[in-house]
């Protein structure tokens, strides 16, 4: 049998026997010939780095390019394994498939079944687990918008015009620019978007603590 023909003829063999053949259990019961030729093609694409191929061969029988190639190879390179795999393929073609091999084959095609079943109830959970997520992510979303931000904005804001000096110099640089931007404009102070207003405002609050903020930006009135 010539290289191709022996390739060919592997893959003829195990494309009718797979995805069952691959099971262990499954292939004790099959014919002990296709059970060889699947042995030395798996054996030989172990040895060779092939294994891949072999694993997504025997998901996709109908995908057979990769094996067919690497096999090519193999035959030409190892005449011992040619040999066995020609021999291999003759006895597997020739005889009559076994009662046992229809049974295993039958039983293959529930085992892909349950295979499938079980990947459709991973993929189930996997998309609740999504759901799940994205409700946690809604919930912190909304304890940020009513809980956290209304916190913050009453933090921003609780600079008044009746805050001491003392008070508005322990703020935070921004607490303060949004503090003095708001009580000038209700006290008719203009330029206190300015980028001198904080620093102003702030030294003269230094050397007077007790004073009122508000008392202190009327000050500037048209200095900014």
């Amino acid at each position: 049998m010539r290289g191709d023909d022996t390739v060919d003829g592997a893959v003829k063999v195990l494309s009718r026997s797979l995805p069952a053949i691959a099971d262990a259990g499954l292939r004790a019961r099959m014919d002990a010939d296709r059970v060889r030729v699947y042995e030395l093609v798996r054996g030989q694409l172990v040895a060779c780095g092939g294994l891949g191929a072999f694993e997504s061969f025997a998901r996709r029988p109908d995908d057979d390019s990769a094996v067919r190639a690497l096999l090519r190879q193999a035959v030409v390179r190892d005449r011992a394994f040619a040999e066995a795999l020609a021999d291999a393929v003759a006895k597997a073609g020739s005889a009559r498939p076994h009662a046992t091999y229809s049974s295993a084959h039958a039983s293959g095609k529930r085992a892909t079944a349950v295979g499938r079943d079980q990947y459709n109830q991973r993929h189930m959970r996997i998309n609740t687990g999504g759901l799940v997520l994205l409700a946690a992510l809604g919930i912190a979303a909304l304890v940020l918008v009513f809980v956290v931000l209304p916190r913050l904005t009453g933090a921003a804001t609780r600079l008044t015009g009746d805050t001491t000096c003392a008070e508005f110099l322990q703020a935070d640089p921004a607490e303060q620019q949004r503090a003095i931007v708001r009580i000038a404009q209700e006290r008719g102070v203009g330029g206190s978007g300015s980028p001198l207003a904080r620093p102003a405002v702030s030294y003269s609050c230094s050397s007077r603590p007790k004073a009122k903020l508000g008392e202190v930006i009327a000050d500037f009135r048209g200095q900014f």
